[in-house]
């Protein structure tokens, strides 16, 4: 005689009818209660069991396949594509969402119907959490035979009788932080360091985000961490979003100087960037604690399991493109993983301020000293001072000046305070007075120079203002001159020679 064996259900309905037939229907109302069936339904059941038996209670769709079942070809299609390059290292949401991109008439499933094909195939997510990754490497290890054990880690603290309770708690601890009320109250800085082309040559990625409403405010790829990278951060937030109160990031130089760390040091030595947000009204913050930068931190999680696929995807291959694709990406990423929106969060953000306030205090600024041709070199070219005018200003020899490279490559420099345009000299003459006509002469070009009264006068990122007046400059030769003999003009510097 065949085995019949019944699920929990079916043996619960087999059991109740036969004990009605073995009691010969004392109670058929009750059988059906207990069933959640009508007396129609009861009554065929118990004819069923009087003609059929145990084996009237098996489900007619018991081993058959269903008509909605997703066919074995669609399911081996889609392991092809996620262990394909282009997709591979996406987890399963970001998989799903580029198979609707992509494939979206070849694949019409749910997202839950494509976890459980993965999860058939025994394929994990690259996210996944560490026991369910314990777990895949233990039927890994299963199914290649191998004789070593998967030890489980107990993560339970027991504390010994001996111990004392003050033994309990942890001496660095790393609280969770309730996260600020208002947009814009805090802004979380980095850069990260990772093969986002998988072509073997990382570089590194820096953005922003808001603690409050989890929007990414800015996002930008350079070769190395640099400051034009936070620069460029910084330009998105402030033109798209406005003035942060708070900015914390961790203790690099370009934030803050070692030498803060140690005493006696001027205190008001401050960065390149750190006097940007100074000039900005904004408050910087470090820490050397990774734990307390744990939002920026986990976005790294995200965007370096996403970001790389979409590149895959996309063919893109260079930092110029990868930028141009941020713009874009950044819309749909805060669309979707934005705790909330700015219309629905309070907003502590201050005024934009202007395109030509951004352009000119996001400056960089370098040292030079003047040649004994009267001019500046700065990235391997030369360069001669000039005014508003254009017309040429020849300082001394030896004479200690700031190059102001403005965040749109304007350049600047900045002479005891004063602020003049720089000029490119090119190594051969355009014209020649002699060997070519030229029929009208070029008027000189208007040149914009930044108001005296601008930050880079203001205050001196590398030296304490000093009064013009009294200060001696002292050349080689130990000669001295006062401020006002630093500069020729052209007509003092001919006279001179003549």
């Amino acid at each position: 005689m065949k085995k019949v064996d019944l699920t929990m259900n079916e043996y619960f309905e087999y059991e109740t009818v036969k004990s009605f037939v073995d009691h010969e229907g004392s109670n058929f109302k009750h059988m059906c209660a207990k069933l959640g069936c009508c007396e129609r339904t009861g009554w065929r059941k118990v004819k069923g069991y009087k003609e059929h038996g145990k084996s009237f209670f098996i489900h007619g769709n018991r081993n058959k396949t269903s008509p909605k079942a997703i066919d074995k070809a669609v399911k081996d299609r889609v392991i092809e594509l996620y262990n394909s390059y282009e997709f591979s290292g996406a987890n399963i949401s970001h998989f799903y969402e580029l198979l609707n991109r992509f494939y979206p008439d070849e694949f019409t499933f749910s997202l839950s119907s494509l976890r459980n094909i993965l999860r058939e195939y025994d394929i994990i997510s690259p996210l996944a959490i560490k026991k369910t990754k314990r777990e895949w490497n233990k039927r890994q290890k299963e199914k290649k035979k191998v004789k070593d054990k998967v030890k489980d880690v107990n993560n339970t603290v027991i504390v010994s009788s001996n111990e004392s309770y003050s033994d309990c708690f942890d001496h660095d601890p790393h609280p969770t932080r309730v996260k600020s009320k208002y947009a814009g109250e805090l802004i979380f800085l980095d850069a990260s360091n990772h093969d986002w082309f998988s072509n073997g040559n990382p570089c590194f990625l820096h953005a922003a985000i808001d603690d409050a409403t989890g929007i990414v405010v800015g996002a930008f790829f350079d070769v190395q961490e640099t400051l034009f990278g936070y620069y460029n951060v910084l330009n998105q937030m402030l033109s798209n979003y406005g003035i942060a109160v708070n900015l914390q990031t961790d203790g690099r130089s370009i934030f803050e100087y070692a030498a803060f760390k140690n005493k006696g040091i001027e205190n008001d030595r401050l960065t390149q960037f750190s006097y940007a947000c100074k000039y900005f009204g904004m408050k910087l913050n470090t820490v050397s604690v990774a734990q307390k930068q744990g939002k920026i931190e986990r976005l790294w999680k995200t965007l370096q399991s996403r970001l790389v696929t979409e590149f895959r995807v996309l063919k893109i291959e260079d930092i110029k493109r990868a930028n141009e694709f941020l713009d874009e990406y950044l819309t749909k990423f805060n669309r979707k993983f934005a705790h909330s929106y700015l219309d629905d969060t309070p907003s502590a953000f201050e005024v934009k301020p202007s395109e030509e306030e951004i352009n000119l205090h996001l400056a960089r600024i370098f040292e030079r000293t003047v040649t004994n041709g009267n001019d500046i070199r700065f990235n391997n070219k030369r360069y001669r001072i000039v005014d508003e005018n254009s017309n040429p200003l020849y300082p001394r020899p030896k004479t200690k000046v700031e190059v102001i490279e403005a965040f749109d490559k304007n350049l600047f420099v900045n002479v005891n305070n004063s602020i003049y345009a720089l000029e490119e000299i090119h190594l051969n003459e355009e014209f020649s007075s002699e060997l070519d006509f030229v029929s009208k002469k070029k008027e000189a070009k208007k040149r914009y120079i930044p108001d005296m009264n601008h930050a880079w006068v203001k205050g001196n990122i590398y030296k304490h203002q000093r009064k013009q007046k009294t200060y001696k400059f002292v050349d080689e030769y130990g000669k001295e001159y006062s401020y006002e003999d630093i500069l020729y003009s052209e007509k003092q510097l001919f006279n001179q020679i003549n």
